[in-house]
């Protein structure tokens, strides 16, 4: 049975930000930056999450090259919002398909330049691929670590920017971070998956 969506504010947010399975930065910067209300949200177990969004989402890789395997196609990517803070870019994102540009994720990422050579820095930043693309045609060795998982109430903000056909309950997501074999944090990043027909 699926868990009761519970909202991350007060004290359950503190309890869930300072939980084992991590927090749901960067999504809640974005949320209070453009002065939505964070949204109603609950940590779930793997073995809670549904199929298809288990295999999509409950894996040690990144969510771009799983995302174009089970679509079959490759991804581009739409930059809805961002900022540059530190040598550390903020944004948000949707990944669509090539074919019909329906987006199959909603992301919020935060992407720390440094680690990366120039040539990756000029193409994060031109913002046109998604960052799992960029690293796996770099030949950078980096790992995929989920912190956690979570089910969400799509907001109106996540309906409109996922397209959603018709009102749901909930979406499932997770949040990751990537890492340089030595440690090195990449991103971190909250991913959302929209709904998909069986």
């Amino acid at each position: 049975m699926t868990p009761a969506l519970t909202q991350t504010t007060g004290s359950n947010r503190s309890k869930a930000t300072n939980s084992v399975t991590g927090c749901l930065d960067p999504l809640l910067d974005f949320y209070r930056l453009a002065k939505r209300p964070e949204p109603v949200t609950e940590w779930i177990s793997p073995d809670q999450m549904p199929v298809p969004y288990r295999e999509l989402l409950v894996h040690d890789s990144d969510m771009t090259s799983t995302l174009e395997m089970f679509h079959g196609e490759s991804l581009h990517l739409n930059v809805l919002s961002r900022r540059n803070v530190g040598g550390v870019i903020h944004r948000e994102v949707l990944l669509l398909l090539n074919s019909s540009d329906r987006p199959v994720e909603y992301g919020a990422i935060q992407i720390h330049l440094d680690p990366f050579p120039e040539g990756c820095r000029e193409e994060i930043l031109s913002g046109q691929r998604p960052l799992g693309a960029i690293l796996n045609d770099s030949g950078i060795a980096y790992i995929s670590q989920p912190a956690g998982f979570f089910q969400i109430e799509p907001d109106d903000f996540l309906r409109k920017s996922l397209q959603l056909p018709k009102p749901v309950p909930c979406l499932f997501g997770r949040r990751n971070t990537l890492r340089k074999i030595d440690g090195t944090v990449l991103a971190e990043i909250v991913e959302i998956l929209p709904t998909i027909e069986s």
